[in-house]
């Protein structure tokens, strides 16, 4: 319900100039209805700690919330409450608009509040600008506050929450994630390619300032925009760490947020490099691939002790959404990197690129590519 509160002096709010605050009078008045009260009581006024909102990056973490209430005995069972509340911008410019929610301790109602539109249900009180204190300005502040009454026992502090943050300072706790998607647990890779490292990370508060991949607890590269993913060449040191006999590898991806900062890493994960392929062989990194439906991949295949650098010719079997360019690559090099595309409307489409060395006898490679959905 709407709370339409008489005025604790005979002054009307609409005789009070614009250009300054209608805080004093209020409060003035209330302290002497509290005075008053606590002078037929006879007992001591106490006050409640203050709040504070954190932060100073949004125009909901600029806002700082302190509550001074006062409390007084008009019975065993029963009394009145004070409460002044100061709304105060610390940041460089100025907040249009506020919304303080209140949830009110058992027992206590109100009676007369100034300085804001108040309502009332359920137990929460909410206090919303006025047409003269909707923004607050940098370094400025607004008083509100409300008198009420409290039965059952001395009534303990509201709680709080300014734009929809706890007054108490506490806030959402930043909670970024991260999940290591490439290479999956327990993978065997093939030591002449690249490690192809790729992670989901997301976050609900803050912003990803970037995600860092490690191998055996070696930073070996970074992604700041998703998707997140790198590739590690096969000669890089991270790779090189480990027993002869035993040559597995660790890897895990951290995740780093910014306003507030935070991070978070993805559980680890183990892979090994598969025995050294046969001579006069033509490898696929990776050999398996998923494209995105409309964009595409990049595969590299490799002339495993060949030789020499022949061209590769590729071909591609299975679904017709699915292209390679190019599809002769020039010779001269042990690396033959090509382009994978998946038409539109090619989702689920799976097919099979296979590369075959122009001269000699290297045997040929092929990997399987699945269409995924659009990026």
């Amino acid at each position: 319900m709407s709370l339409s509160f008489t005025p604790l002096t005979h002054h009307r709010t609409d005789e009070v100039p614009r250009s300054r605050p209608r805080t004093s009078w209020w409060r003035a008045a209330a302290g002497v209805a509290a005075a008053m009260l606590l002078a037929t009581s006879g007992t001591a006024v106490t006050s409640a700690p203050a709040y504070a909102t954190g932060g100073d990056a949004t125009s909901t973490g600029c806002l700082t919330v302190t509550i001074e209430s006062s409390y007084w005995n008009n019975g065993p069972d029963s009394g009145g409450v004070f409460r002044d509340i100061t709304i105060t911008n610390n940041c460089a410019t100025a907040v249009n608009g506020w919304k303080l929610v209140l949830t009110l301790p058992a027992g206590e109602t109100v009676q007369q509040g100034w300085n804001a539109n108040w309502t009332l249900g359920g137990g929460t009180l909410t206090a919303t600008p006025t047409t003269w204190n909707n923004v607050i300005a940098a370094g400025g502040s607004v008083e509100i506050g409300y008198v009420g009454a409290w039965t059952g026992g001395r009534p303990q502090d509201p709680g709080c929450t300014i734009n929809g943050e706890p007054c108490d300072g506490t806030g959402p706790e930043p909670s970024p994630e991260v999940t290591l998607t490439s290479p999956i647990d327990g993978s065997l890779l093939v030591p002449v390619c690249a490690v192809r490292m790729t992670a989901d990370a997301s976050t609900d508060v803050g912003t990803i300032d970037r995600v860092e991949f490690y191998i055996n607890d070696i930073l070996v590269g970074s992604d700041s925009s998703a998707p997140y993913g790198i590739d590690v060449p096969p000669d890089h040191p991270a790779l090189r760490v480990g027993s002869p006999n035993i040559p597995r590898h660790t890897a895990f991806a951290r995740v780093l947020t910014v306003a507030p900062a935070a991070s978070a890493d993805s559980p680890m994960v183990g892979f090994t490099p598969a025995p050294i392929p046969p001579a006069l062989m033509v490898i696929a990194c990776p050999s398996r691939v998923e494209v995105p439906e409309g964009g595409t991949a990049i595969v590299t295949f490799v002339l495993a002790a060949c030789a020499a650098t022949p061209a590769l010719t590729l071909t591609v079997t299975g679904d017709p959404g699915v292209s390679v360019t190019p599809t002769v690559t020039r010779p001269g090099s042990p690396e033959h990197p090509v382009t994978i595309t998946a038409a539109p409307g090619s989702v689920g489409a799976v097919a099979r690129v296979t590369a075959t060395a122009d001269t000699g006898s290297c045997m040929p490679a092929t990997a399987t590519v699945t269409v995924g959905p659009p990026a």
